[in-house]
């Protein structure tokens, strides 16, 4: 037997669909293991990332290994520092990449919440310390700024892996300029080896050197940055609108300030895009898709996934109506109302 709903819970939208966020998500992420990671706009930049950090060190590797022929009671552990820079800088990049920034979900159109200040009511449509990312679009708590690099959003829920991955990278980029000055040194005083058997190695070692000077001048404006940021509890946006810059009302104090950003806990999602949608929620995005074509930046596969589960909204509505049994303890004026659920459903849309 159908479950009967009144008009009441229909108009509202608490009837949830079999239809997961994901699949018809109104922004623009993109999705992997059926929504459970997410990234932005731009994965192909993420990617490029990706590949311009792992293949310098990758080739350090080989050149520690295979490119030195004699054996060094350095070269252990130079191997072993690599390697752990390399593995911790990967897990932060994508970490932060994958996470969810702090996204708020989304309200349907026409739920706005009010509150009375000084005996009025006044339209209560955002949070404290909320902005919106104009590439996504999401809302996000104290959204700091959107990281074209790591293709994401750099959140409340993400920023610690961020700066953390920032250290990291700076770290490694350090380390694999003194490395590559420790393996050129170490081929020139060996006495059984000459330079021209190695030109290949020491020629590599002065790329990698470069590469991770590069590394490390970029990467240092942005921690200096960022510790100034999070001194003054700031994000970069308001830094560089100038937005409380002279009166912060969130300063705690420096202490406290890398205490809140470190120190507690992860706020949890507002939502999981692999939450299913209610019906309210879908007919907000079917009306974005046909009415206000600004309102919408879903990719195609989300807008035909939207009329495909908006059609089977509606033809199960009626589907639903002539199933009702007529039971005697089904009232009367329940069964009338139920017959016009349809045209109250669907009046915010026609």
């Amino acid at each position: 037997m159908n479950k009967i709903y009144s008009s009441v819970e229909r108009d509202i939208g608490f009837i949830k669909t079999k239809t997961r966020f994901y699949q018809v998500n109104p922004g623009n992420n993109y999705f992997c293991c059926s929504g459970l990671f997410s990234t932005g706009s731009s994965p192909k930049k993420l990617i490029i990332t990706t590949v311009f950090y792992n293949i310098p060190i990758i080739l350090f590797i080989n050149i520690l290994i295979f490119g030195l022929s004699f054996s060094s009671s350095k070269r252990n552990w130079l191997i072993f520092v690599t390697v752990f820079f390399w593995i911790l800088t990967n897990i932060t990049l994508f970490t932060t990449s994958l996470m969810d920034p702090g996204r708020i979900r989304r309200n349907p159109f026409e739920s706005t919440t009010f509150f009375k200040a000084h005996g009025e009511e006044i339209e209560k449509d955002f949070y404290l310390n909320e902005m919106t990312c104009l590439k996504l679009p999401f809302c996000e708590m104290a959204l700091d700024h959107h990281c074209d690099w790591l293709g994401t959003d750099i959140g409340i829920r993400n920023y610690r892996f961020f700066f953390s991955f920032l250290i990291s990278f700076f770290l490694n980029g350090i380390f694999l300029m003194i490395a590559s000055v420790l393996v050129i040194v170490e081929i020139i005083q060996v006495k059984k080896s000459t330079i021209k058997s190695h030109v290949l190695t020491i020629l590599g070692s002065v790329f990698i050197f470069f590469i991770a000077a590069l590394f490390v001048i970029v990467v240092s404006r942005l921690i200096k940055l960022h510790i100034k940021l999070i001194s003054r509890n700031l994000t970069t946006r308001e830094f560089y609108k100038g937005a409380g810059i002279e009166n912060n009302p969130f300063d705690k104090g420096c202490c406290a300030n890398w205490k809140e950003k470190f120190c507690t806990k992860i706020p949890p999602k507002d939502f999981s895009f692999r939450d299913f949608v209610t019906e309210k929620e879908l007919k907000s995005f079917h009306f974005q898709l046909t009415e206000t074509q600004k309102g919408f930046s879903g990719s195609l596969k989300a807008k035909k996934k939207i009329e495909e589960k908006y059609s089977e909204l509606t033809n199960s509505y009626q589907i639903e109506i002539e199933s009702i049994p007529t039971a005697e303890w089904i009232p009367l004026d329940l069964v009338h109302e139920w017959n016009n659920t349809e045209d109250e459903a669907f009046q915010e849309i026609r």
